[in-house]
């Protein structure tokens, strides 16, 4: 099991008429210091499974929402992990 480093982002996102939440872009401060923006292409809701640890070494709990998202990265696709905290209201990614 890969061990990942989480980093915080922001995160705009969107609500549909059920109340899911849709993320829709992300921003996460690169590591020369300047914030890069990136949009997602897909997006799949892996939530609502209990308690378990991600493959990135992430433990995730009943207060944790969980989103697999597809950005483009210099024009290559990537898969990264999106954790939203709903007792903290915080987002962050696995790096």
């Amino acid at each position: 099991m890969e061990k990942s480093v989480s980093v915080d982002v922001d995160v705009i996102a969107q609500f549909n008429k059920d109340g899911d939440i849709i993320p829709l872009r992300i921003r996460v401060v690169g590591e020369d210091g300047e914030p890069h923006a990136y949009t997602i292409h897909g997006c799949v809701d892996m939530s609502h499974r209990g308690v378990y640890v991600m493959p990135d070494g992430m433990r995730v709990t009943n207060d944790m929402l969980v989103y697999e998202c597809s950005i483009a990265v210099f024009e290559v696709m990537k898969q990264i992990h999106l954790y939203y905290n709903m007792v903290s209201n915080s987002w962050s990614m696995t790096v």
